[in-house]
Order: structure tokens, then sequence, then C-alpha cells
């Protein structure tokens, strides 16, 4: 559902479906023409891209284990530049973050490993930015 600068709604809404359950608050960018819409499940992450007006385009999911904060659901890091989305996330007992970007108009990601010096499992929440050209992905520690 569009929501116009000026408080109005457009379109009808749209409801993304699953297979399986959401485990976390859904992470929302625009991205390109249209819009990255990603969020956990017992599976893994699902993503949904949506065209400007809020129609599926194309779904796909990834086999993962999202670390959320002190046992609370995943958070997803999700931002989009001029290329396409990154979505970013930790996984428990693993030392670096994993992330899927997915370039405009394709429907396969490519699965990213960024790496870090902290011990496994130390990172709690992930929060990713875009200037329009290249992303900053921050993220606050645990230690175990």
């Amino acid at each position: 559902l569009r929501v116009e600068a000026d408080g109005t709604w457009t379109g009808s809404p749209v409801v993304l479906t699953s297979p399986r359950r959401a485990t976390s608050a859904p992470a929302v960018a625009a991205c390109g023409a249209g819009w990255v819409v990603a969020w956990t499940d017992p599976e893994g992450i699902a993503v949904q891209v949506l065209d400007r007006a809020g129609a599926p385009l194309h779904s796909l999911s990834e086999k993962a284990r999202p670390l959320g904060m002190g046992g609370a659901a995943p958070r997803l890091g999700l931002a989009c530049d001029r290329r396409g989305a990154l979505i970013v996330w930790s996984e428990d007992g693993q030392p670096e973050l994993r992330a899927l970007a997915l370039p405009h108009g394709e429907t396969a990601p490519r699965r990213l490993r960024l790496a870090a010096d902290d011990p496994p499992g130390s990172f709690a929440a992930v929060a990713v930015a875009s200037d329009g050209d290249g992303f900053l992905v921050a993220r606050s520690g645990r230690r175990s």
C-alpha cells in the first residue's frame, strides 16, 4: 500500500505471502523502479521484489539462521543503491556477517560473507544504508 506525502493512500493493499510464518518484522527499501521487502521465517530469509505500484514481480528464499538480539526476532539490514539491493544479517556462531546482493532486474542473488576480526556470534544487530553508490553496514556487538 502506497502512502503519498500528504498521508493519503493510493492503490490497493498487497498481501505478501510465504509458505512459512514470518519470524521478524519486514525490512523495506525503495529499489530502482520498485521495492524490495525482506523478512525472516523458520527456514531462513524470504524476499519479495515489487514493482512501483507494489505488485509482486518475483520472490526468493535463502536458507539461513539469522540471529536476533537477546533472543528477540532477527532484524535484517536492507538498502538499495544504483546497482541493486543488499540484505545483511548475522548468523549465530559465525565469525562474519552474511549478505545477499540482488542486482536490479535479476532474480538470482549473489551470496556474500562480510568478514570481521570479531569472535563468532558477536554481532547482535545489523543495519544497512546507501548513498546511492555503495553501502554502509553497521553492526552492534554482543560478547559471548
